[in-house]
């Protein structure tokens, strides 16, 4: 990676991310913690700031409160065009390793914000957040899990890490929306790399894997790994606390059309969501840790 593309970048970020904390931090006067995430798409064009007064960074998505710094976007978005050797519609090993170096950027920009910046507003270092991930795309939960660990102090309170699930302990989902749900079970669950531990990760990933693939690639990868996941999806539904016969023919119907779908090069939002949301559905109602189905899918 020829990091000589990030200079300017690095200088504005350096330079103007101070004064972006502080109009953030000035909002969150009289709160215990503040979360502070900087997300990106999956071909990185550009960031924006979201925060939120709670510590559940897994919900990043539904929070309110947004800026978008034109710094943060057009000198990132200069690099991406600059990088016509990368790839970035798919994962790749030049890919993660441009995402490594914005979080070396950002972790750098982040850490040379003046302690002042905190204090005036009521804070300590530490009772900040700090994170960065995709909005979708191939690596939601790796540049979560680095960036908190990269962008943080060792005393930042253990309550406010990312949560992944063991693998034995009973799989809880939070009471809130659908969309939500789904991102909390992906990121707990759903390991970064290869099939999940539990068949619960694993139908949450199959999912997940079809939705990006139809909306965030079009279509552009299918192949018959893909069929594969989705033949396979509704086998899960008849694990442990199972779905009825007609849920799981309903299920049965849904995956042979989004394989339809693929096969003809069409997306479809409304399925993809049908699908997430038979995964949660089925997630819901098997909280006690279940073996992964056997399958012969690479992806």
């Amino acid at each position: 990676m020829d990091i000589t593309k990030f200079e300017k970048f690095d200088q504005v970020c350096c330079s103007k991310l101070p004064d972006e904390i502080d109009k953030i931090l000035n909002t969150a006067k009289g709160k215990k913690a503040c979360a502070i995430g900087f997300i990106t798409t999956d071909d990185f064009y550009g960031f924006y700031l979201t925060w939120d007064y709670s510590d559940n960074i897994d919900q990043y998505f539904d929070w309110k409160n947004t800026l978008q710094p034109d710094f943060l976007y057009q000198p990132v978005v200069d690099i991406v065009e600059d990088c016509g050797d990368i790839d970035f519609c798919n994962a790749s090993e030049k890919k993660w390793e441009f995402a490594q170096t914005l979080l070396s950027i950002l972790e750098k920009s982040i850490k040379q914000i003046p302690d002042e910046i905190f204090q005036k507003n009521g804070f300590q270092r530490e009772d900040i957040l700090f994170f960065s991930t995709m909005s979708d795309g191939d690596y939601i939960k790796e540049m979560m899990e680095v960036s908190v660990k990269m962008f943080n102090t060792m005393e930042t309170p253990k309550t406010q890490e990312v949560l992944v699930h063991d693998g034995i302990s009973p799989i809880l989902v939070a009471e809130t929306e659908e969309n939500a749900q789904f991102r909390q079970l992906w990121n707990a669950l759903v390991p970064v790399s290869g099939r999940a531990k539990t068949a619960q990760g694993e139908i949450i990933r199959i999912a997940g894997r079809i939705q990006h693939e139809f909306l965030d690639n079009g279509g552009i990868n299918w192949d018959d790994d893909f069929r594969k996941m989705l033949n396979v999806f509704p086998k899960y539904l008849y694990l442990g606390n199972a779905f009825c016969e007609d849920d799981i023919k309903s299920a049965e119907l849904l995956t042979t059309l989004l394989i339809t779908a693929g096969d003809q090069g069409r997306t479809d939002d409304f399925l993809c969501s049908a699908l997430c949301a038979c995964a949660v559905a089925w997630v819901r109602q098997n909280p006690l840790a279940i073996e992964p189905l056997e399958a012969d899918y690479n992806r």
